[in-house]
């Protein structure tokens, strides 16, 4: 569907309910995606940690930390450790905004965390 003129009465200027309606409000069909720059700064640190640029993915993660007054890292280990450590990260930094799940299938970890053990 084309996105719809702005109105004429407007003199041509756009009003934030004519905005709202073609960028992803309730009547659009538009779906508006908000990603958080704590987000983007933690997949750009997984990114470094695969190409074995731990020290780089420390600063990225360390950001994400400072921002929010956590303590922050001095060291993340080698590869597997860094990565143990950004997943809790994005864990607790993102909790409640749906992004858990896609974590998971992402890390094909999917299974594991929803297999119960046996007590």
């Amino acid at each position: 569907m084309p996105i719809p003129p702005i109105p004429k009465d407007t003199g041509g200027k756009s009003t934030s309910s004519t905005r709202q309606n073609r960028e992803g409000g309730p009547e659009s069909e538009i779906s508006t995606v908000i990603t958080r720059l704590a987000d983007i700064k933690l997949l750009f640190a997984e990114c470094l940690i695969q190409n074995n640029k731990i020290g780089d993915a420390l600063t990225q993660i360390n950001d994400v930390r400072d921002r929010v007054g956590a303590e922050l890292y001095l060291d993340l280990g080698d590869k597997a450790q860094a990565m143990n450590i950004l997943k809790r990260e994005r864990e607790i930094e993102l909790c409640g905004e749906q992004q858990r799940w896609f974590d998971l299938l992402r890390c094909t970890e999917t299974v594991k965390s929803l297999t119960l053990s046996p007590s």
